[in-house]
């Protein structure tokens, strides 16, 4: 791989994903060691339920209490009851136009909820939280990751394993001698 050859050349990205590179003026591989992310986020170690601060992003222990319902009447509605593995706290969690979520999440399951926990009648919510298994949560927790502005179709771990892609390469090496390190 040559810093100059098309993003197309990275794994993963055929033509319709270069479309959407291109509006964000990604058009060479060289290109997105240049798209700088607008943020970074460190997770946070997880807590139980009880641990968790009204008002403030967290990450959550939990347990799939029971299988989630979707609800349509405008818009459809998924919803899912988490309970804490140690003392059995609910925490409810919602998501919009995911009706996915409800076959994704199953009874019993083990998992790590990130996002903002609100408190809405009386109970704990969580809307539309990003939902890590274990095992994934515990290879970013306490790391900082970068957040990048995207357009439709593009998701922030798309850029992500992009820029890993380019950094496995060699490419890095002549791509130092060519930017003048």
């Amino acid at each position: 791989m040559h810093e100059t050859e098309s993003i197309r050349t990275v794994k993963g990205i055929g033509e319709k994903k270069a479309e959407l590179f291109e509006k964000l003026s990604v058009y060479q591989v060289s290109d997105i060691l240049f798209f700088y992310p607008r943020m970074y986020v460190t997770y946070p170690p997880a807590t139980s339920i009880g641990g968790v601060k009204v008002d403030q992003i967290c990450a959550v222990r939990v347990r799939v209490r029971s299988r989630p319902k979707n609800i349509t009447r405008r818009i459809t509605v998924t919803i899912a009851a988490f309970a804490c593995e140690e003392t059995g706290e609910i925490l409810e969690a919602v998501w919009y136009r995911s009706p996915y979520m409800a076959s994704k999440l199953k009874p019993g399951d083990s998992l790590i909820l990130y996002g903002k926990v609100i408190k809405k009648n009386h109970k704990l919510t969580m809307n539309a939280p990003a939902v890590f298994e274990l095992y994934e949560y515990a290879k970013i927790e306490g790391k900082p990751r970068p957040v990048y502005a995207l357009t439709a179709g593009l998701s922030n771990n798309m850029l992500i394993s992009a820029v890993d892609y380019f950094f496995s390469f060699s490419c890095l090496f002549s791509f130092c001698d060519w930017f003048k390190f």
